[in-house]
């Protein structure tokens, strides 16, 4: 029941689009530069936005803006009034396209990024049918650019492909939940075949730190690596979409605490730097330029960063 002395207020959506740029960028400067006004247009906003819900929504910490109790609230609401004004706009504007969307998407993105862009497709396309193929990201490049697809979800960078970045990801050392390390043993790694960046990236790193490792098991799937993994045959590195229960990342649990203090193998590997983030990306294919023109809103479709915990983050 609405106080009859209090009456509803209603948010200026200009006001939204400059308060979140703000609370993603942290400062009125990099905002302004975002939404195309000036600093000083970006403060005077930001003061209406607090007097008009009557709370003060950023913490001042030198020219860093941090968000209150109150705007942290206030954040989560912004950005779902945001994401349904521009999707109703969007879907006014193209509800009337047809015809078949190709859709490719490699093993990273098929079960966590996929659904929800899927889901984000079809409510402003209603008359748009989806066709979705998945494979490894180096064979779906190569129908991206054959145009086999309009466009492709993936983390491998292309030069000459329009793309809107989706998420930002941490990438984590994972093994089986009750894995034991042999202290006097390589490393034995569970990895994808050629091409992997990510097989890669984890010898050359492992390399770096001087620690010995040796291929264990070679696989042609992503559920493959998964499974071999939760076998305990090895360790292998992945993005933190990848986590499960039934998969321990290295360094996060006590018996890696324990581990830490007595220098063991499994201390060492788990201090390898695990930083690289990945990008998962929409890609456009030059070969269908009706394409680009269709997706528009995918410039606002930008998914939570998600931190080392599997947690999404502002």
């Amino acid at each position: 029941m609405t106080n009859a002395n209090r009456p509803i207020l209603n948010l200026d959506l200009d006001l939204l689009r400059t308060f979140v740029a703000v609370a993603d960028l942290n400062t009125f400067a990099a905002a302004a530069v975002a939404v195309c006004r000036t600093q000083s247009a970006v403060s005077q906003q930001m003061q209406r936005l607090e007097q008009l819900v009557g709370k003060e929504l950023f913490a001042r910490h030198g020219r860093n803006k941090l968000l209150t109790e109150h705007g942290i609230q206030l954040l989560g609401y912004a950005r779902k009034i945001l994401r349904f004004n521009d999707e109703a706009c969007a879907s006014l504007m193209f509800n009337n396209i047809k015809g078949v969307l190709t859709i490719g998407a490699s093993d990273d993105t098929a079960d966590t990024i996929l659904p929800f862009l899927l889901n984000r497709v079809t409510a402003v396309y209603p008359k748009l049918a989806v066709d979705v193929r998945v494979k490894r990201s180096p064979f779906m490049l190569d129908m991206l650019n054959n145009g086999e697809v309009d466009l492709a979800i993936t983390t491998v960078d292309t030069v000459g492909h329009p793309h809107v970045v989706l998420r930002t990801s941490p990438t984590l050392w994972y093994c089986a939940a009750d894995y034991h390390f042999q202290q006097d043993e390589p490393i034995p790694l569970v990895v994808l075949d050629e091409p992997c960046p990510f097989r890669a990236m984890a010898i050359e790193h492992l390399d770096e730190a001087g620690i010995p490792w040796r291929i264990a098991y070679v696989a042609s799937t992503l559920s493959a690596v998964r499974t071999a993994c939760k076998a305990g045959l090895g360790v292998t590195v992945r993005p933190v979409e990848m986590m499960s229960p039934d998969l321990r990342v290295l360094g996060r649990r006590k018996v890696c605490r324990r581990c830490r203090r007595r220098n063991t193998r499994c201390a060492r590997i788990s201090s390898v730097k695990t930083s690289w983030r990945w990008l998962f990306s929409a890609r456009f294919s030059r070969a269908i330029p009706a394409t680009a023109s269709r997706m528009p809103h995918l410039q606002k479709m930008r998914l939570m960063t998600m931190n080392s915990a599997g947690r999404r983050v502002a």
